[in-house]
């Protein structure tokens, strides 16, 4: 049986090492292939246990200028550029241990990431990739800001966006 559209891991491991952009602190991030169905995990190797956080919304935590997931008092900062890179290649399973609390900044891009992970190679895996569909509409707010998802009448992906710079 052919799976159409498979979910993806990577066929075997990458590391990248460099400085974390807000603590300066050294570290090395490890990419390491996952079974389907994993998602994507963040492991904090540096504790005196392991600590796993999958990249979920539900871990997001609220950070100046960068995106961090957390799991109880732990967490991995700056994710962003990495998780770029992971969805960019379409990759859905993947475990990704970090030796500190934030993830290399590299050269500020997703560029260093995408290429180990284009090193370790992306594979298919025999099982269909899961997608998000958008049943009715869906909304955030934070003050003044906001941002509405809403079903699609077609299979195209629109994004509107209107700034308001006026001030409040």
């Amino acid at each position: 049986m052919s799976v159409v559209n498979p979910q993806k891991t990577i066929g075997g491991e990458a590391s990248v090492s460099g400085r974390g952009l807000f603590t300066s602190a050294e570290t090395t991030l490890t990419f390491k292939p996952a079974p389907v169905g994993h998602g994507v995990v963040f492991v904090r190797t540096d504790l005196s246990r392991p600590v796993r956080i999958p990249a979920l919304v539900q871990h997001v935590t609220k950070r100046s200028r960068r995106t961090a997931i957390k799991s109880g008092a732990d967490a991995v900062e700056t994710i962003e550029h990495c998780m770029s890179a992971v969805a960019g290649l379409g990759i859905d399973n993947l475990e990704i241990e970090v030796s500190g609390q934030e993830v290399p900044g590299m050269d500020g891009s997703c560029l260093p990431f995408v290429e180990a992970l284009n090193k370790a190679g992306i594979v298919d895996q025999p099982a269909e990739k899961q997608f998000l569909t958008v049943t009715q509409p869906i909304e955030v707010r934070d003050g003044t800001a906001s941002i509405i998802a809403s079903p699609s009448t077609t299979d195209d992906f629109e994004i509107f966006y209107t700034p308001d710079y006026r001030q409040t």
